[in-house]
C-alpha cells in the first residue's frame, strides 16, 4: 500500500509540475523534465516518455533528459502489457537517446551501462526471432566494459556485463559452439558484483543461472554437472534468504531441479523427488507473477518430464500430460508467440503419438499436431536447431508408422532428412540430432550414412554409446550381409 501511495504521490507531483510548464514560473523544458522524473519514479513510463521527447528538443544539451528518455524507452520495450507491439522501435530510440546523452557526458558509467543493456536487449530480440545478434552483442560488450572501467566499484556494472556474457554463452550453445569461456567470465563478473554487494539477491540469482548453464553444457558433453548444480542451488538459496518472494530465484530453483531430474533420468535413476521440487518452485514463482508466460512453460516442461518417466516405468502418464497441456495452453494464452512453448507442446504431442503407436491406436492426429506446433515455432525462430531436429524426428516417426502399414513414406523420409540436415547445419555439435538422423537412415536402409551419424553422436557425447550400440550392430551386420551378397 505504501508503494502504491508513493507512486500516486509521484504522479500527482508530475501533474502539478506539468501544469507549471504552462506558466512563466520555470522554463518549460525544465518543468517537463522534472514532471517526467516524477512520472518515471511513479512507474508511469509512457507519460515520462511523452514529456521527455519535447524536453530534449527544447534543451538539447541537457544530458539528463536524453538519459532518462533512453532508460524509460528500454523499460517500455520490456513491458509485457505491450505484447504485440514492436520493441525494436523503442530500443532503437533508446539507443539513439543514450548516444545523444554521451555526447554531453561521456564519463557517466550509468549512461554507458544503460546503452549496453539496450544493445543486449536488441540482441536478445534478434535471437528469439532468428536474426543475427552478434553485432549488438559486440556493441553491448564494448559499452558495458567501458562502464566497469569508469566505475569498478559499481556492482550493477559487473552484474550487467555478467548478464551480457550469459546471453552470449547461451547463443553459442544454441549454435553448437563452446560457451565455457563466456560462462566462466560471467561467473567471475557476478562474483565481483557479489563481493561489492553480498546481500544482493538479484546478483546471487544471476550467478546461480550462470552456474546452471555451465552444468547444462557439461551434460551435453557427457561430463559431470553435479558440482555446478550444487553451487547454483547454493546461490538460489542465498538469494531466497534475502528475499523469499523473489520470483526469478524460485524460477531458477525450478529450472535447477528440472535439469537435475533430466540428468538423473538419463542415467536410469528416479527423478520423482527433483520433479516434485521443480513443480513446487515454479508454483511459487507463478504465484508471484501469474502473467509471466515462461513460468507456465517451464512448469509444463517439468510435468512433461514426469510423463516421460511414467512411460519408462510402465506407469500412467495421463495426469502429467494433462497438467503439461494446461500449463502450455496457459502460456500460449499469455503469449501466443512464445516459440519455446510451441516447441514443448510439439514434443508433448509427439509423446502422445508414441503412446498411440505402442497401444495400437492411430497416431496420425497427434503426429500432425506435433508437426504443426514445430512449424509454428519455426515461423517465429527458424534459427533453432532444436525445433528443426524435433520436427525431423516427428516426420521420421510418421514415416515409420506409414512403412509399418505398408504405405509409401518416401516424402516423409525426404522431409525428415531435410529438417535434420538443417538442424546439423545450425548446431553441428548436437549428439541428439546425429542420433535421430542415424535412426532415419536406418529406416531408409542407408547403412553407411547411419553408421556415420551414430559414430558422430558418440563423439559429440560419449554417454550416447549405449543408445547407439544396438543400432550400430544392426547397421554393420546389414553392411556385412550386403557385401557378402555382392561377393557371391
Amino acid at each position: 500500500r505504501l508503494a502504491a501511495r508513493t507512486a500516486a504521490d509521484y504522479r500527482e507531483a508530475a501533474r502539478l509540475l506539468e501544469e507549471s510548464g504552462r506558466s512563466d514560473m520555470v522554463p518549460r523544458w525544465e518543468a517537463l523534465l522534472q514532471a517526467a522524473i516524477a512520472y518515471y519514479q511513479g512507474g508511469s513510463f509512457a507519460d515520462a516518455i511523452r514529456l521527455l521527447r519535447p524536453a530534449t528538443q527544447e534543451e538539447r544539451q541537457d544530458f539528463r533528459a536524453w538519459y532518462l528518455l533512453g532508460v524509460a524507452l528500454s523499460l517500455v520495450a520490456d513491458d509485457p502489457s505491450r505484447r504485440g507491439s514492436n520493441p525494436l522501435a523503442d530500443l532503437d530510440e533508446a539507443i539513439a537517446a543514450l548516444t545523444e546523452a554521451l555526447r554531453y557526458d561521456d564519463r557517466s558509467h550509468s549512461i554507458w551501462g544503460n546503452r549496453g543493456n539496450a544493445y543486449r536487449r536488441r540482441a536478445l530480440y534478434a535471437i528469439s526471432h532468428g536474426g543475427d545478434p552478434l553485432p549488438d552483442l559486440a556493441r553491448a560488450m564494448e559499452d558495458l566494459s567501458r562502464a566497469v572501467a569508469i566505475a569498478p566499484e559499481s556492482s550493477p556494472g559487473w552484474n550487467n556485463r555478467g548478464s551480457l556474457l550469459m546471453s552470449l554463452a547461451q547463443y553459442k550453445t544454441s549454435t553448437g559452439k563452446d560457451p565455457s569461456v563466456e560462462l566462466e567470465n560471467a561467473i567471475d563478473d557476478f562474483s565481483r558484483a557479489c563481493r561489492l554487494r553480498a546481500e544482493d539477491f538479484i546478483i546471487l540469482t544471476n550467478r546461480g543461472d550462470a552456474r546452471l548453464e555451465k552444468a547444462r553444457f557439461k551434460v551435453s558433453r557427457g561430463q559431470d554437472p553435479l558440482p555446478d548444480m550444487t553451487a547454483a542451488h547454493e546461490d538460489y538459496q542465498s538469494a531466497l534468504k534475502v528475499n523469499g518472494e523473489h520470483v526469478t530465484a524460485w524460477s531458477g530453483e525450478g529450472m535447477l531441479f528440472r535439469a537435475r531430474a533430466d540428468y538423473t533420468l538419463s542415467r536410469g535413476g528416479d527423478p520423482t523427488s527433483d520433479l516434485d521440487q521443480a513443480i513446487a518452485c515454479f508454483a511459487r514463482a507463478i504465484a508471484g507473477n501469474p502473467a509471466h508466460a515462461p513460468l507456465r512453460n517451464n512448469r509444463g516442461a517439468a510435468h512433461w518430464l514426469r510423463a516421460q518417466y511414467a512411460l519408462m516405468t510402465d506407469g500412467d502418464p495421463s495426469a502429467a500430460i494433462a497438467a503439461a497441456i494446461a500449463d502450455f495452453s496457459k502460456s500460449l494464452e499469455l503469449d501466443g508467440n512464445n516459440a519455446k512453448t510451441l516447441g514443448n507442446l510439439g514434443s508433448l504431442h509427439a509423446m502422445q503419438a508414441r503412446i498411440a503407436i505402442t497401444s495400437g491406436a492411430d497416431p496420425s492426429e497427434a503426429l500432425e499436431a506435433a508437426i504443426d506446433d514445430f512449424t509454428r515455432a519455426l515461423a517465429i525462430n527458424d534459427r533453432s536447431a532444436l525445433f528443426w531436429s524435433n520436427r525431423g524426428s516427428t516426420r521420421w516417426m510418421t514415416a515409420r508408422y506409414k512403412r509399418g502399414r505398408g504405405e509409401d513414406a518416401t516424402e516423409e523420409l525426404a522431409q525428415a532428412e531435410a529438417d535434420l540436415n538443417r538442424s546439423v547445419s545450425l548446431n553441428p555439435s548436437s549428439a541428439e540430432t546425429y542420433f535421430n538422423r542415424g535412426l532415419l537412415y536406418l529406416l531408409w536402409e542407408k547403412w553407411p550414412e547411419a553408421v556415420d551419424d551414430f559414430e558422430r553422436a558418440i563423439k559429440a557425447n560419449p554417454s550416447f554409446a549405449a543408445r547407439c550400440a544396438p543400432h550400430l550392430r544392426e547397421c554393420r551386420q546389414r553392411l556385412h550381409n550386403d557385401n557378402a551378397e555382392k561377393s557371391y
